[in-house]
């Protein structure tokens, strides 16, 4: 069998019930089950090969911190929330990297990772966008604290599920 595959995120619920409705008319991840997150790292070890004791040592030392979902951004073929301040995401990115550098985010197919929630992907992000701006625009900030890293694991039927979840210190 071959190893499914992982990803390290912050996961918040507190974003849901405004983002749910809308990532589920233009965000395809919904139907793979994939949480409103903001990617630490992706592609992460199979849980074959992961140690978690080490995952756990790095993110404790971690603080929990508060942000904000603060705004509507794009890329050319998705919409995202920005998380601000986006610095402890990119610290959190660079320890896991430092300690794991055989694990890029994404691959290493991007020089430069930044942080965000994807609300919408694919051929509707014209119209997605300017739904976003009308319909979530009035809802930001949406204020977050994070107290963990979750380990998200894809499963055999392509949907993805939390497998276990690592504390921030301070949580």
């Amino acid at each position: 069998m071959t190893a499914l595959r992982t990803a390290l995120a912050v996961v918040f619920d507190e974003a849901e019930p405004v983002v749910e409705e809308f990532r589920r008319r233009f965000d395809p991840a919904v139907d793979r089950r994939i949480p409103a997150h903001v990617t630490i790292v992706f592609p992460f070890a199979p849980v074959d090969v992961l140690d978690a004791a080490a995952v756990r040592e790095l993110y404790a030392a971690v603080p929990s911190f508060a942000f904000e979902l603060a705004r509507i951004e794009r890329f050319p073929e998705h919409v995202w929330l920005a998380p601000e301040p986006q610095d402890r995401f990119v610290d959190l990115t660079s320890r896991t990297v430092e300690r794991f550098p055989e694990y890029l985010p994404y691959g290493g197919a991007f020089a430069e990772v930044v942080p965000h929630l994807t609300i919408a992907s694919g051929e509707t992000v014209d119209e997605a966008e300017a739904a976003a701006r009308r319909e979530l625009g009035p809802h930001l900030p949406i204020p977050v604290r994070t107290t963990e890293v979750t380990l998200l694991e894809e499963q055999p039927d392509d949907t993805w599920a939390p497998r276990t979840a690592f504390a921030l210190g301070g949580a």
